[in-house]
């Protein structure tokens, strides 16, 4: 058990408003961090979807640049108007294969009004009909379309551009389109800036479906909770053939989640999941990129700091109170010597005095100690003085008396003898 000594209280004391006002510096400290580390964070998430999202707006848009180009050639708008046309026309082909730089489009090929595809360079196309996809739809309305689906002849994962064909009075005589490799659009993007383990990076359709993703296990799946009717949709569109299209359980996002306003990014931020997403429309299309990132992750660093600030108080405080205890030690040494001589003095020995150099509050205790004993030194000894006095004064006393009394037993006694003669 502590003996709560005057020291034990100071140093106990002293100690614990370190523990406390440290502990809350290192409260602060953490929150003022936290702020701080979360901003940047933010910031720099913010920074990676749009450099992203930049990179993959300027291939699609390249793509349509091409596709611009290759439609407004006289030998396509000829070779469409010519109801005699033969299918896989060699001149066509070459066309289409001067535009296909380092192989970037796994296909190029030409439909007709009704769908059916008159010339491809992957001749696998050639005859298929694909008037129920949604990019001849929209470029047989006038509309250029992008859109992403897994082929349904090639039964791969593709982009596709559409444009009108049209004749020299604007009338749509066809549709070209497009097919991008996938592996351009990932080439383009930057896995090396973040710690991926951590965290996740998607290019996601409309329907919020994973095209492209880091993590192979989100390909194909959606981050947000579609309906049946969604559901539906996509099956009757066959953009993913043969693919049964599930949520991303740990996600909990909507649909209306991926919708921005002024093509801005956005930043949701559920606690409940641990999750933080950045959202970024690219420009000009369907898609969207996302960034998921483990909130934990984000503040490690400022809890890592927390820990060492922490570590630092407490080490500080045990030091301190090491050089509280010396330091209170020494200051109250007068008052342990003064304690000790109080304790140790009796009213015969009033020699004990306590010799100090100093002039603080103590000292001047101890100093007015010393001369409380000097006053009781002197008055004991004038006490002891006068007690001699009156000891000799009472011994004459009773010497006389003794005198007095021994004479008047005589006379008694004289007396006595007188009466018996």
């Amino acid at each position: 058990m502590i003996k709560w000594t005057l020291k034990n209280k100071l140093t106990i004391s002293i100690l614990g408003t370190i523990f406390v006002f440290g502990s809350t510096a290192v409260y602060f400290v953490y929150l003022y961090s936290k702020g701080i580390f979360f901003e940047k964070e933010e910031q720099l998430l913010k920074t990676i979807v749009m450099e992203e999202s930049h990179n993959i707006s300027n291939i699609f848009q390249n793509s349509k640049l091409i596709a611009d180009k290759i439609t407004s050639q006289d030998i396509l708008v000829t070779y469409l108007e010519d109801n005699n046309r033969k299918q896989q026309d060699l001149n066509i082909l070459n066309l289409f294969n001067s535009y296909n730089i380092n192989n970037s489009y796994s296909s190029i090929y030409v439909l007709d009004r009704n769908g059916v595809t008159q010339t491809s360079i992957d001749e696998s196309f050639t005859g298929n009909n694909y008037s129920f996809r949604d990019y001849f739809k929209e470029a047989l309305n006038g509309n250029p379309y992008i859109d992403a689906s897994i082929g349904v002849t090639s039964k791969e994962l593709g982009y596709y551009f559409s444009y009108p064909v049209k004749d020299i009075n604007k009338n749509i005589l066809g549709v070209l389109v497009l097919k991008l490799d996938p592996k351009v659009v990932e080439n383009f993007i930057n896995l090396s800036n973040v710690d991926w383990n951590y965290s996740n990076i998607l290019l996601v359709d409309e329907y919020g479906v994973v095209i492209f993703s880091n993590n192979k296990d989100f390909i194909y799946k959606s981050i947000v909770k579609l309906s049946e009717s969604e559901l539906e949709e996509i099956d009757l569109k066959q953009r993913f053939l043969g693919v049964d299209i599930a949520s991303i359980n740990n996600y909990g996002l909507n649909k209306s989640d991926l919708y921005l306003e002024n093509n801005y990014e956005r930043l949701i931020d559920i606690k409940n999941k641990n999750k933080i997403f950045l959202f970024s429309e690219v420009e000009s299309t369907p898609f969207f990129i996302v960034i998921d990132k483990n909130r934990d992750i984000i503040f490690e660093d400022i809890k890592k700091t927390s820990r060492i600030l922490a570590l630092f108080v407490f080490f500080a405080a045990l030091f301190a109170a090491l050089v509280i205890k010396f330091i209170v030690s020494k200051f109250l040494s007068p008052l342990i010597t003064l304690n000790k001589i109080m304790e140790e003095a009796s009213i015969e020995d009033l020699t004990s005095k306590i010799r100090l150099d100093c002039d603080d509050e103590v000292c001047g205790l101890v100093k007015n100690f010393n001369k409380m004993i000097e006053k009781l030194k002197n008055e004991l000894e004038l006490s002891k003085k006068s007690v001699s006095e009156r000891t000799t004064q009472l011994e004459e006393i009773n010497r006389v008396m003794t005198g007095r009394e021994l004479k008047m037993i005589e006379l008694k006694k004289e007396l006595f003898d007188l009466k018996n003669k």
